[in-house]
């Protein structure tokens, strides 16, 4: 794939990205209107109980423990689970995927509920995006743009050390302004 292509691809795949997982909750709903102390409290303690991202109301605390059971019980590789992947940073995440052969994500869909299904599927997504994106770096350092004037075996063991939010800001200067119009700034990206 060339530059301008990969640069597309990235480009649709961030938009299509959009704000990550943070739609989940309805706005203006009367759950997100509410804003007590109490509540508050409460979506602390359910967020280090699951040590999860998203933030469920109280009622739902049961049925997400539940998920993250079955979560627990699909191994990846070895004694990780998918639940351990998605509790980890994209960069741990892929240090752990990138090695295995012929790896696939195991089917969900009767396993989990579907806002867990898209949490998960999201947070895989943006640990398998990382060659793409090494791979887009690795180009734009070989182009008259950066001019490193280095090998490009050397450019590319570089963007294989750059840490996945320098790979995104890289992808992001190279956006023009349409293009960054589309994309929101606090897409799961950044």
């Amino acid at each position: 794939m060339d530059f301008d292509a990969r640069l597309k691809m990235l480009k649709c795949w961030m938009k299509a990205g959009g704000d990550g997982i943070d739609y989940f909750i309805p706005v203006g709903t009367e759950e997100m209107l509410k804003v007590t102390y109490w509540e508050i409290i409460n979506h602390l303690y359910i967020s280090e109980k699951l040590d999860i991202y998203y933030r469920p109301f109280p009622e739902l605390l049961d049925e997400w423990e539940i998920q993250v059971a079955k979560l627990n019980d699909i191994k990846i590789k070895g004694d990780i689970s998918l639940y351990q992947i998605c509790r980890m940073s994209y960069d741990e995440g892929y240090s752990i995927l990138k090695n295995m052969k012929n790896w696939r994500v195991p089917p969900l869909d009767h396993h989990t509920d579907g806002r867990v299904l898209l949490i998960v599927k999201r947070h895989l997504a943006n640990i398998l995006i990382r060659p793409h994106l090494e791979l887009f770096v690795a180009d734009l350092f070989m182009t008259d743009r950066c001019k490193l004037n280095l090998p490009y075996a050397v450019c590319r063991i570089v963007a294989e050390k750059i840490i996945l939010e320098d790979l995104f800001q890289r992808l992001w200067e190279e956006m023009d302004a349409e293009d960054r119009a589309g994309i929101p700034q606090s897409s799961g990206c950044f």
